[in-house]
C-alpha cells in the first residue's frame, strides 16, 4: 500500500525488495523492483526471505543507490546488513508482539498442547526479540496507530521522540461502495439472507469465540440472518466445533482465505462487519471494510478505538463480551437507515483521513526528517 501511495504522490525514487511480485500498474517505469522468490516454508520462509533480502540490500548499499532503507515489517531483523554503511534506517511497527502473547495466555492459560501450535503458529517471543533489535538499530520508528506506539515504548524502552504516528492507508479506488456483492451471496448459498462478516487470521487474539457465542442469540431472535468467516488459523477446528455445538452449521460459512478480487466482493456482500478482536496493533480489516462503506461493529481494543466513534462512524463495544457484541448487532439488523447513515460516514473517515495518499505524505515527511538529521550529524 505505502508503495502505491509514493508512487502516486511522485516524490521519491524507489528500489524496493519484495517477497512476491506487486501490482506494477500504477508505479513510474523509473522504479526498481527486486522481487526475492519464496524457497521455503513457514517456519523456514521468514529465515529465508530475510537472508536474501539481506543480501540484496548490501549489493544495494555497495552501488551507493540507496538513501534510505525503510523496513515496513516490524521483524525481519534478520535482514539487518551486517556491515552498515552509514544509511539511516526507518522501520515501521505494526503489532506489539508481546501483549498479544498475553492476551493469548489470558484466553487459554498455559495448557501445554495450546501453547506448542500457537508458538509454531506465531513465534511471538521470537517476532518480539526481532523487533527489539530493529528499534535499536533503526533512526526513527512509524507506528501505524497511538496504541502501537504506547505499546512499543513501553516495551521496548525506546526514547518517545523516535517514533511517529502515521496511520495506515487504504486505496480507495480498489476498496470502495460501488462494488457489488450479489453473486457472493449466491455462491455462499445465502442469496437472500443478510450476512455479518468477518475477515481475518483465525486465532485467539480475534475474539471469534466471542463472535460465535452471540451469532448463537442473534440467530434464535433475527432468523434470516447468517454469519460468514473469511480466513484461515490454528482456531480453526475449534470454531467449526462450536458452530457445530451450537446447532450453526448451517447459519456459519468459513470460506477460508479468499483471493483478493473475491474479498472485495465478500466485503460488498456484507450487510454488516464486525471485527471482535481482543487486541488489534491497527485493525486494517476494519478499515478495508470502512472503504467499502459498510456499518462496523468492533472492540474497542487497540488502535480499533482509532478509527471509529460509537454511533457516528460504527458502534464500539467493549473486547471480550459477546453480550454487548449481541446488542450492537440486533441493533443495527433492527434499523437499516442507521446502517447506511453509518456506512456512509465510515467511507467519508476513510477519505478525509485513511488515504494511500495521506499514508505517502506523513511517510515521506519522516523521511525528510531523517535525512536532515543524517546531514546534521
Amino acid at each position: 500500500m505505502l508503495l502505491k501511495g509514493l508512487a502516486r504522490i511522485g516524490s521519491v525514487e524507489l528500489a524496493l525488495i519484495l517477497s512476491d511480485r506487486p501490482d506494477t500498474s500504477q508505479l513510474d517505469e523509473d522504479v526498481q523492483i527486486h522481487c526475492i522468490q519464496k524457497v521455503a516454508r513457514p517456519p523456514l520462509e521468514l529465515l529465508s526471505f530475510s537472508l536474501r533480502a539481506r543480501q540484496k540490500i548490501q549489493e544495494l548499499l555497495g552501488k551507493g543507490q540507496v538513501d534510505i532503507i525503510h523496513y515496513t515489517n516490524d521483524y525481519c531483523g534478520f535482514a539487518l546488513p551486517g556491515q552498515w554503511i552509514g544509511k539511516p534506517l526507518v522501520a515501521t511497527m505494526h503489532h506489539p508482539y508481546a501483549l498479544e502473547a498475553q492476551v493469548y495466555h489470558t484466553e487459554v492459560g498455559w495448557h501445554m498442547r495450546d501453547l506448542v501450535r500457537y508458538q509454531v503458529a506465531r513465534r511471538p517471543f521470537l517476532l518480539n526479540s526481532l523487533q527489539r533489535n530493529l528499534c535499536n538499530r533503526s533512526r526513527k520508528l512509524i507506528a501505524v496507530s497511538r496504541f502501537s506506539a504506547n505499546a512499543i515504548l513501553r516495551e521496548h524502552k525506546i526514547p518517545p521522540d523516535k517514533v511517529t504516528v502515521v496511520p495506515n492507508g487504504i486505496d480507495q479506488e480498489v476498496f470502495n461502495p460501488g462494488i457489488l456483492g450479489l453473486e457472493m451471496k449466491q455462491r455462499w448459498g445465502f442469496p437472500s439472507q443478510r450476512v455479518l462478516l468477518f475477515t481475518g487470521r483465525l486465532d485467539y487474539s480475534k475474539g471469534l469465540t466471542y463472535l460465535i457465542e452471540a451469532f448463537n442469540k442473534i440467530v434464535q431472535r433475527v432468523s434470516d440472518v447468517r454469519l460468514v468467516i473469511v480466513g484461515e488459523g490454528i482456531l480453526r477446528n475449534q470454531l467449526l466445533r462450536l458452530a457445530r455445538r451450537r446447532n450453526l452449521r448451517n447459519a456459519v460459512k468459513f470460506t477460508g482465505r479468499l483471493h483478493p478480487q473475491d474479498l472485495l466482493k465478500a466485503y460488498a456482500a456484507a450487510d454488516i462487519v464486525v471485527c471482535p478482536s481482543l487486541m488489534e496493533g491497527f485493525g486494517l480489516s476494519l478499515l478495508e471494510a470502512m472503504a467499502v462503506g459498510k456499518p462496523c461493529v468492533a472492540a474497542a481494543s487497540g488502535g480499533m478505538s482509532e478509527l471509529l466513534a460509537t454511533w457516528q462512524n460504527g458502534v464500539l463495544v467493549p473486547p471480550a463480551d459477546s453480550i454487548a457484541l449481541q446488542l450492537a448487532i440486533e441493533t443495527l439488523l433492527s434499523d437499516s437507515n442507521l446502517c447506511q447513515r453509518l456506512g456512509m460516514a465510515a467511507r467519508k473517515t476513510v477519505e478525509m483521513n485513511f488515504t494511500l495518499e495521506k499514508m505517502a505524505q506523513r511517510t515521506l515527511a519522516v523521511y525528510h526528517d531523517v535525512l536532515n538529521e543524517n546531514c546534521s550529524d
